[in-house]
């Protein structure tokens, strides 16, 4: 569980540095990817830690490895259990959503200060980096939250 935490710690810090120190010199939306892509790790990282958390104090059921399962076990015991927000729940599957959708993509390009990637049906998503600060921060309470249920 601790393995996942300090994934989830160095995946953030990883978001935080493209976003404030990298993007901010060469302005380039394509990384807007590597930023949304690390904070979903953060994210998913941070889930698996308080599910084995839960798994170590008996109170949640075994889980699959992939992405699904986890999120499903999560949602169902963790966040009642500790109070989380379901803004949460939400938001990591989103950020899973993106990395799927960037993976499967035909069509990615840049607009001005945004990153656009298209679907099969080219169905647009757009990322920019007024979302992706949102979406750290946010990472950051989850991560502060973590931090709190592995120290109870």
């Amino acid at each position: 569980m601790h393995d996942a935490k300090k994934r989830a710690q160095q995946h953030f810090d990883a978001a935080h540095h493209f976003l404030h120190n990298t993007y901010p010199l060469l302005k380039d939306p394509k990384l807007l990817l590597g930023i949304f892509s690390n904070i979903s790790k953060s994210l998913e990282a941070s889930m698996e830690a308080i599910l084995l958390h839960g798994r170590a104090n008996h109170y949640i059921p075994a889980f699959g490895d992939n992405f699904t399962h986890k999120w499903h076990a999560f949602s169902k015991y963790a966040v009642p259990k500790h109070h989380i927000a379901g803004e949460f729940t939400t938001m990591v599957m989103d950020l899973n959503r993106i990395r799927d959708l960037h993976d499967k993509s035909p069509v990615e390009f840049p607009r001005g200060e945004k990153l656009v990637i298209c679907n099969e049906e080219y169905d647009i998503t757009t990322l920019s980096a007024k979302e992706a600060h949102l979406s750290l921060n946010k990472a950051r309470e989850l991560l502060e939250k973590t931090e709190e249920i592995l120290k109870s």
